[in-house]
């Protein structure tokens, strides 16, 4: 699903307690009043409201990930600039005014908000991509943090933990991996990345509790004791791993030139926790022992990842 800006900062859930999907609203297609022609789509299956959630600032905001867990309980992921209220309460960006950070935040199944909070830096852009959620319930979040800072020393702040810089002040940003305990508290968190830009594509968590991550860079990334190149200036896609004793392992595939990796796909598991990754390339990749050339344009794949990350 992806994230919709929306006018006055104003996320929608809609939840229809008959049919059991959801309804998006856009108030900038609205004059603030919404009726039947302002409805986005199914707009044959109406249904009495089971309830409704809303959060947001005066800035623009996005959600980009939302995971449910066994007893009703909504997670919800996403960025936002400056502030954001939610229910009664709020959160602040790190850097005040006009500073982008993300917030990660769970609901009741009645619709009331439990908690939020928020994490960055307070001079770079910072952003959660995705959410999964561990055995006990817990909550794991990637994203990016510090990005468009080359050059400049920043770190980020999660709750009370010991504040996270970049590898090196010259990285462009880097990728983050964090735990939220069920009760909104900040557990740890991990990082990689190179001096180049990079992008979360997706993670997973299997029933050991391993965290598989999947990103998009450029140049050489150190995960461990793993390394990985891109292949020239275009994107590669690394896949890795992290138990509980560390980075197990990172899995790399590239292009080069022209070639190389879009900035879509996901992680799934199946039902022997086997990881399946897919995506969308250009040209020619590598993902050894295997090559595959596109048939023109951009192309799909759909890789199976073995535990030792070949």
């Amino acid at each position: 699903m992806q994230p919709r800006n929306i006018v006055l900062n104003l996320w929608v859930l809609v939840m229809l307690c008959t049919t059991g999907w959801a309804m998006a609203f856009d108030y900038s297609e609205t004059d603030g009043n919404l009726d039947e022609n302002d409805e986005v789509n199914h707009a044959g299956a109406r249904s009495a409201l089971s309830w409704s959630l809303s959060a947001g600032g005066f800035e623009d905001d996005l959600v980009t990930s939302m995971v449910t867990a066994s007893d009703g309980s909504i997670f919800v992921a996403g960025n936002f600039m400056s502030s954001m209220m939610y229910g009664e309460e709020g959160i602040q960006a790190t850097g005040l005014q006009y500073d982008e950070d993300f917030f990660v935040g769970k609901a009741f199944p009645n619709g009331t908000w439990d908690w939020m909070v928020g994490g960055g830096s307070d001079i770079g852009q910072d952003t959660a991509g995705g959410l999964a959620l561990d055995s006990n319930g817990d909550l794991i979040v990637t994203g990016l943090y510090c990005s468009g800072t080359a050059g400049q020393s920043c770190s980020m702040d999660l709750g009370s933990l010991s504040s996270l810089s970049k590898g090196q002040d010259e990285d462009e940003g880097n990728v983050f991996i964090a735990k939220i305990s069920k009760g909104g508290s900040w557990q740890w968190i991990e990082s990689v990345g190179t001096e180049n830009d990079e992008m979360t594509i997706d993670l997973v968590v299997n029933s050991n509790d391993d965290i598989f991550v999947s990103f998009l860079f450029r140049g050489t990334l150190n995960v461990g004791s793993s390394m990985i190149i891109s292949g020239g200036d275009s994107y590669g896609l690394a896949i890795a791993k992290l138990s509980s004793a560390g980075w197990d392992w990172a899995a790399g595939a590239f292009g080069g030139g022209s070639s190389g990796f879009e900035p879509f796909g996901g992680l799934c598991l199946g039902p022997m926790d086997e990881l399946y990754f897919t995506g969308s390339f250009l040209q020619d990749i590598i993902m050894e022992p295997y090559t595959i050339t596109s048939s023109g344009g951009a192309d799909i794949l759909i890789s199976h990842v073995l535990d030792n990350g070949t």
